[in-house]
């Protein structure tokens, strides 16, 4: 796996067979492979908001060099070349990102998840993680 920042946000780079499509405790609830997103946390500072229309979708956890758990994320139906939005897993309700500004930490405490797409979600698109 291999991590990097682009524009205010942390990405990764994960072989299919190195993600593991587990379940995981966040916040008050638990993230299951393939369920959505819109948000990670509650306040401005210490969260992660997508643009209208854009959905993090959980595809499951990667390990990085050192051991250490990394939620990955594509975006709506899409996946972009083994490319995922990545989050250090710290425990159950703090996440840590790094980008082009240093490293924050993401606060969950509350999850909002959907198990479908929602309505706005935006289906015909070019990737939102292209780096072209």
């Amino acid at each position: 796996m291999e991590i990097g920042i682009y524009g205010g946000a942390m990405y990764a780079t994960v072989a299919v067979d190195q993600i593991e499509r587990k379940e995981i405790q966040l916040g008050d609830g638990i993230l299951v492979p393939s369920e959505f997103v819109k948000q990670l946390g509650e306040k401005k500072r210490s969260s992660f908001e997508m643009q209208d229309g854009f959905y993090l979708r959980f595809e499951g956890i990667a390990h990085d060099e050192y051991g250490n758990e990394v939620l990955l994320f594509g975006v709506n139906r899409f996946s972009n070349c083994n490319w995922y939005y990545a989050f250090h897993y710290i425990d159950n309700e703090t996440l840590l990102v790094a980008s082009g500004g240093g490293v924050w930490d993401v606060r969950v405490k509350r999850l909002v998840k959907f198990s479908e797409l929602p309505a706005d979600a935006v289906e015909e698109m070019a990737e939102q993680l292209s780096f072209f």
